[in-house]
């Protein structure tokens, strides 16, 4: 059957391809970059084989080093590249920050290959195989803020990159100083082991691993149900029994949005309706008998409407039993519901990099089953790390994904079975010799599949 998306049955498309639309739109929009640090976020991948030229990451592939540099400006002759020495792809982003209106001269060196865009626009072209080389551009800037990404490659021998500009009124290049470039301020720097993949020239033009995608499975449509200035990081989506669509959103805003018109062809004629903020890190929403429910980090809440205006007159904790530390990391996933009963998952904490935190909260990594009506809760499962989804699947039974990382290989769907041990021992440890592991229905292989698998609408 085809699930159009004209119909209340866009309830079927997956939320991790409309989390996708929201997270893209949102992170190209100029209006708000949002908090920022000093310096320039730089992620190395060891490609582990020759370029030419610079070519395409296979998407979703984590990288092997993934850190803040004050400057851009990386010598080999001073080892500024170590420990990676040859076929690797370094990408640098963030945002420059113009003091005033006027045109920006550029100078990109480097050996091997680079290229500079600013606002989308290609300034630079220094791509290709040689030595250290100069090339110049420039770049028409108003004051402000202008995110700008340079992507390097490093073949064999020597190795340079650094950027220069000459902003107006001046006659001498010079590195961009540290003070007008910054990043995006406490992202998760996370890292994995290997080598990489890119996206090659078909030989024979046969399709393969490693291509882009090229459209969503034919059983569904992707439609877009944002307007235009509205750019959420969608935390979760469900619906109202008259077709407005519940989304709360991990932000500074911690809020729940109701959408009405999702159907309209025109994205631009939804209407877009704050009705609670303040939650932290909400990750979940559940529409039990037109009732919302908000899973976020410490508590699952109920929204209660009093006098039926939309807007929330009060957040009532259904439960609260579960422990929290100051941990980034320690996300609480969700949210399904069924029979009395709600669905959670709970995320491990980590140090930067991703490893695990030890000693951890004994309730991470785990499942929770929440009573509706007593407020208390119990552990459904264990051995997980970053149980990013759940959901209904076959014959209406739940299932899991979880995240890779120290312990779990690679990425995998679950089969939710209550008393279930996945195999992440980071929280239990030692008394999790002996235990037999429940294994995955899938293996989802990192860097080809799905590195940071989520969830789905019923």
């Amino acid at each position: 059957m085809r699930h159009s998306s004209t119909q209340l049955s866009l309830r079927h498309v997956f939320v991790s391809a409309l989390a996708i639309l929201f997270a893209v739109t949102g992170a190209l929009a100029q209006s708000d970059f949002g908090d920022r640090t000093p310096g320039v976020s730089m992620r190395v991948y060891d490609i582990g084989r020759g370029m030419r030229k610079i070519r395409r990451l296979v998407p979703g592939q984590t990288p092997n080093v993934n850190t803040i540099v004050p400057t851009i400006e990386m010598l080999g002759s001073r080892g500024d590249f170590a420990p990676y020495t040859e076929n690797f792809m370094i990408i640098l982003d963030g945002f420059i920050d113009a003091p005033e209106d006027g045109d920006y001269g550029f100078i990109l060196a480097s050996d091997d290959g680079a290229k500079l865009w600013i606002s989308g626009e290609l300034v630079v072209d220094n791509d290709g195989e040689h030595g250290t080389v100069e090339e110049t551009g420039v770049k028409k800037l108003p004051a402000g803020l202008h995110p700008f990404q340079i992507v390097f490659f490093q073949s064999v021998g020597e190795k340079d990159l650094y950027l220069k500009w000459r902003p107006p009124g001046q006659t001498q290049f010079v590195i961009v100083p540290n003070d007008v470039l910054s990043c995006p301020k406490g992202q998760v720097r996370v890292t994995s082991p290997g080598k990489k993949e890119l996206i090659m020239p078909l030989l024979r033009g046969r399709p393969g691993d490693g291509r882009e995608l090229e459209d969503v499975h034919p059983s569904y449509d992707l439609t877009t149900v944002r307007p235009d200035d509205f750019t959420p990081r969608v935390g979760g989506i469900d619906w109202l029994s008259d077709g407005r669509m519940v989304l709360c959103t991990w932000d500074s805003i911690g809020g729940v949005y109701l959408l009405e018109g999702v159907t309209d062809e025109n994205p631009n004629n939804i209407i877009v309706k704050r009705i609670a903020a303040g939650f932290a890190e909400p990750l979940g929403v559940t529409v039990v008998d037109d009732e919302i429910y908000i899973l976020q980090k410490q508590e699952l809440t109920k929204l209660i409407d009093h006098d039926g205006d939309d807007i929330i007159d009060e957040y009532y904790c259904v439960c609260s039993g579960w422990n929290v530390s100051p941990n980034f990391h320690e996300f609480a996933f969700g949210l399904v519901y069924e029979d009395g009963y709600f669905y959670g998952n709970l995320a491990t904490a980590i140090v930067p990099g991703g490893a695990s935190v030890r000693p951890q909260i004994p309730d991470r990594g785990s499942t929770l089953k929440i009573s509706k009506d007593q407020g208390t809760f119990e552990i459904m499962a264990r051995g997980l790390r970053t149980p990013n989804g759940i959901g209904f699947g076959v014959d209406g039974e739940i299932f899991l994904t979880d995240n890779q990382g120290d312990w779990l290989p690679v990425s995998k769907v679950l089969h939710l079975k209550e008393d279930a041990f996945y195999g992440s021992r980071s929280v239990l440890l030692d008394e999790a010799e002996g235990l037999t592991v429940t294994p995955p229905v899938v293996w989802l292989p990192q860097g080809e599949i799905g590195n940071s698998p989520a969830t789905s609408c019923r």
